[in-house]
């Protein structure tokens, strides 16, 4: 989505038409003072001069013709898309000025922006603006014209006309497979109202018996019949239980901690630096060449470190950075960044719980719904996720408010619930909400089961080592209430295609 240009008033008139009243004042004035024919010629081309530069933008005003093409509309993340925008001049007047609200991509292919074009239009002439674009993210696109301008040549009088002409270009993620892993399985061995095997013993009735397999239980194995036959043989387990699957898409961006501007400190205020003391091992300060040589050592120390990835993330060390500060060369695209990536992520989850026969519920915020922007879908099948799929994926970012807090508003049972939260926000107000997910539900007891299914960009941060461990510090804090991290990544296989897996 592109916000337009602010529209200027349709009918306006510019600083030649002020002129114009100063010289047809004048004018009047000199005919009434010479009362010649040279005078009244001169009263009346200026008093004529008004309707023929009315006549003038009027006739640009509906002569003007716009086009706007693009070679497709939907299209791939990665691909090469074909525009152009044309303003022709049909009349055989000339325009020198000509203004065109537009909406473009930009050159890097992250977002349309909107744009005011000055053109100059000859008799019978044109003006073609044709790019070739590739889109790096998902999302909806507008490209096309909002409104043009048409000013007279003497600055006398401006009108605008509404185009309001768009090609919206929607561009889809990749459909990546999600890796099976045993820690994040599916569901959590429960599926929705089919009846399936379950190894857990725990509010469950035996239904056969059969030989042990790797992987199943010792407490499961049926000892009596065992010790009759000559294998091991476990009893398995069936659960008439139904259980919910959330997954909450939360594409509210990275988050931008709110100390990045600090206020500038007064000169007069600021303490004088104090200087680094550069000390022995028995504590007597080092003076001259000692200090000199101490520092250049520790230098070469921390070099070393660095080198060999050694070095933690702390307050004391050279990458004075607590992991949440994005690099400034990424400070502008890190929403579509992410939003991008749990889009993909959300998407693979939903495929994952489909494959396995489970019914999922799909909660996202969509800003373009004015109406009811929370969206909440049950999906049954891969056919149902085909048909919110265009809606779905290219989502707009949404702002912090409108993140976990709020999707986890849209859980409506209580009982037998799994969450998955696919997200790239670790601030304070997304941990405490994804926190408070199992004790809503009726905690663990409950048969309520968490997990965050983190996109993180690590390569995009100030520093790698911090926001590595500060990771680690916010998966610490959500294992105490119950609710397992998992970082998702792509792995890319020999056969150029990719998928996610869990770190």
């Amino acid at each position: 989505m592109t916000t337009p240009l602010p529209r200027r008033r349709v009918f306006t008139p510019g600083p030649g038409f002020w002129v114009w009243l100063v010289l047809a004042a004048a004018a009047v004035v000199i005919s009434q003072a010479l009362r010649s024919t040279v005078s009244a010629m001169l009263l009346w081309f200026v008093l004529l001069f008004l309707p023929a530069a009315l006549i003038y933008v009027f006739v640009g005003y509906f002569g003007l013709r716009v086009y706007v093409n693009a070679d497709k509309t939907r299209a791939e993340k990665g691909s090469t898309l074909s525009y152009d925008v044309n303003v022709i001049n049909p009349t055989p007047l000339c325009f020198p000025i000509v203004e065109a609200a537009v909406s473009v991509p930009q050159p890097d292919g992250v977002r349309c922006t909107a744009q005011r074009l000055v053109l100059c239009l000859f008799p019978f002439g044109n003006y073609e603006l044709r790019h070739d674009v590739t889109f790096r993210y998902r999302g909806m696109y507008d490209i096309g014209v909002d409104c043009i301008y048409v000013t007279d040549m003497f600055h006398m009088f401006r009108i605008r006309r509404d185009e309001e002409l768009f090609h919206t270009v929607l561009v889809f993620p990749r459909r990546l497979a999600m890796e099976k892993d045993a820690d994040a399985a599916v569901s959590d061995d429960v599926p929705s109202a089919v009846i399936r095997p379950v190894r857990e013993q725990s509010a469950s009735e035996v239904g056969n018996v059969r030989e042990y397999r790797a992987g199943d239980l010792i407490r499961s194995i049926h000892w009596k019949l065992s010790a009759k036959s000559e294998d091991f043989l476990v009893k398995e387990y069936f659960s008439d239980r139904d259980r919910s699957v959330y997954i909450l898409c939360d594409y509210s961006g990275a988050q931008q901690p709110a100390v990045t501007e600090t206020e500038p400190v007064k000169t007069e205020d600021k303490p004088e630096k104090e200087k680094k003391r550069m000390l022995s091992p028995d504590g007597q300060r080092l003076r001259g060449k000692e200090a000199r040589a101490a520092k250049k050592a520790e230098r070469e120390a921390r070099r070393r470190a660095r080198a060999l990835g050694t070095l933690a993330a702390s307050p004391d060390n050279a990458d004075d950075s607590d992991g949440r500060f994005v690099t400034p060369a990424f400070r502008s695209e890190i929403d579509e960044y992410c939003a991008d990536g749990i889009a993909e992520i959300a998407a693979s989850a939903v495929v994952r719980e489909l494959l396995a026969g489970n019914t999922c519920k799909l909660v996202w915020y969509d800003v373009r719904r004015e109406d009811a922007p929370l969206r909440l879908v049950e999906l049954s099948d891969l056919a149902d996720l085909d048909a919110v799929w265009d809606d779905f994926v290219t989502t707009p970012a949404a702002d912090s408010e409108h993140g976990v807090a709020l999707l986890a508003s849209r859980i409506e049972e209580s009982m037998n619930v799994t969450v998955r939260v696919c997200t790239a926000r670790l601030d304070d107000g997304t941990l405490d909400a994804v926190a408070a997910i199992p004790a809503s539900l009726g905690g663990a007891g409950s048969g309520c089961h968490a997990e965050v299914l983190l996109f993180n960009p690590e390569e995009k941060y100030d520093s790698i080592y911090a926001r590595r461990h500060f990771v680690s510090s916010c998966r610490e804090k959500l294992r105490e209430g119950g609710v397992a991290v998992r970082e998702v990544h792509e792995v890319h296989a020999s056969d150029g295609r990719g998928s996610f897996s869990f770190r």
